[in-house]
């Protein structure tokens, strides 16, 4: 890693902290829709599955994601891992369910022992994918049913919040005789972000930096230009804690359910095969 690397990833973590970072039970109310993305998965399937991000409780692994959505990894990617009553896996560009990187291009780390982690408590809970401990990249699954067990082995990041037809229709899709392959091809066509808490900070910590820049005090501007020098992109001195803005947002200001998709074919009751490797759930 290079210090330019080092410095980049140092500024990260502290946005994540400040994303993450509990807040007073009046404020944690007016600001949790303001610290969740909120993005739609459009499939080939002729509809699209809305998803809302804990960013706040996963903040790293919602970061990964958007970042990946963002930069078109997840556009044309299939879903390659199908398990009728468990969940349906995607994220690798390859198709193989051995590939796909995060967006720092290396593995990082788990987020099941954040504060208030969530659970896979109910159907349509989004999580990653990993090999083991601390080996996340872009692989993610969308449960069909509570899958408690899987609770401090993988990171849940969000969860469905429209398009649930869409989920019905792909858990119907048979698969290829004898595999977890999907026999028809379910794959997201796009990945659009209608709201990213970690863009907005972003932006709010420059305009704070304009504003200081611009002040009409000679002695206060030269304080903040010096004071920028010494202040990552971010608006922050390594070490020091932020303050995090208010915002407003929510479900239906962005998101609207597509129609209904016509259901595919039964279920495929073929023989369920165990398989190891990439994304193994042992006795799911």
């Amino acid at each position: 890693m290079t210090k330019s690397d080092a410095a980049m990833f140092d500024e990260e973590e502290l946005m994540f902290d400040d994303i993450s970072k509990e807040r007073s039970q009046k404020a944690q109310k007016k600001n949790l829709a303001s610290r969740r993305a909120y993005v739609r998965m459009v499939t080939n399937l002729g509809g699209s599955l809305n998803l809302e991000l804990f960013c706040e409780k996963a903040p790293k692994t919602c970061y990964n994601f958007i970042m990946l959505a963002k930069s078109g990894k997840y556009d044309n990617c299939p879903f390659h891992r199908l398990i009728p009553g468990f969940m349906i896996q995607g994220g690798d560009p390859t198709g193989t369910g051995s590939g796909g990187e995060s967006h720092w291009g290396t593995p990082f780390r788990d987020e099941f022992d954040m504060p208030k982690a969530e659970k896979h408590d109910s159907r349509g809970v989004l999580s990653m994918a990993n090999k083991g401990l601390n080996s996340n990249g872009s692989q993610f699954f969308i449960t069909f049913k509570p899958t408690p067990h899987l609770d401090g082995k993988h990171t849940v990041f969000g969860k469905l919040v429209g398009g649930e037809d869409v989920l019905d229709a792909m858990e119907s899709v048979p698969r290829a005789p004898g595999t977890e392959k999907p026999a028809k091809d379910i794959r997201i066509t796009e990945v659009i972000v209608y709201q990213d808490p970690f863009e907005e900070y972003k932006a709010r910590l420059a305009r704070k930096l304009e504003h200081q820049s611009q002040s009409g005090d000679p002695n206060k501007k030269r304080r903040a230009e010096t004071l920028e020098d010494s202040m990552t992109w971010f608006g922050q001195k390594v070490g020091e804690e932020q303050k995090g803005g208010a915002g407003q947002g929510g479900v239906g200001k962005y998101l609207k359910l597509e129609a209904p998709v016509t259901t595919a074919r039964s279920a495929d009751e073929g023989k369920k095969k165990r398989k190891t490797g990439f994304g193994n759930f042992d006795n799911w």
